[in-house]
């Protein structure tokens, strides 16, 4: 399932990674975007309200909900993408990211969902993929394109 993708604007990723490192503990954050074949653009980044630990990442339900209000159903917009930090710990998937990841593609049928899990020492994300109904774990790519170049 390589073809399977991610597509993440440079800024938006030095972004995630800038929040990551100087978070003190956890930290959480939902791309939105559209996804077509298997393929996930993201347009937008947000950091919603949330309660954070060493270990544990909590986003407030109503900022979340505030997320999904702000969706554009005229483009398809969807959140496609959740991701979080474990801080310094090493990247995978713990008991409550399985519950999370079971909430977000089973509960509300997502199409198309990423999720990754990142740390602060920079290490490959956890990377996991649900589309058509299955969930594979480690075979997607988060693909960061160069900026475009105005030349005018």
């Amino acid at each position: 399932m390589s073809s399977l993708q991610l597509i993440v604007t440079q800024d938006d990723w030095d972004l995630v990674q800038e929040v990551i490192q100087r978070s003190p503990g956890e930290c959480s954050w939902l791309g939105v975007g559209t996804h077509e074949n298997g393929i996930g653009t993201v347009t937008r980044i947000h950091f919603p309200d949330q309660e954070n630990t060493s270990a544990s990442s909590d986003i407030d339900e109503a900022a979340l909900a505030d997320v999904c209000l702000d969706l554009d159903p005229d483009i398809g917009e969807t959140v496609i993408w959740w991701g979080h930090s474990h801080g310094s710990m090493n990247t995978f998937f713990s008991g409550t990211d399985w519950a999370t990841w079971e909430n977000w593609t089973c509960a509300k049928d997502m199409p198309f969902f990423v999720a990754t899990v990142h740390n602060k020492k920079e290490e490959d994300p956890f990377e996991i993929v649900h589309w058509q109904g299955q969930s594979f774990p480690n075979q997607t790519g988060i693909l960061c394109p160069e900026e475009e170049i105005d030349e005018d």
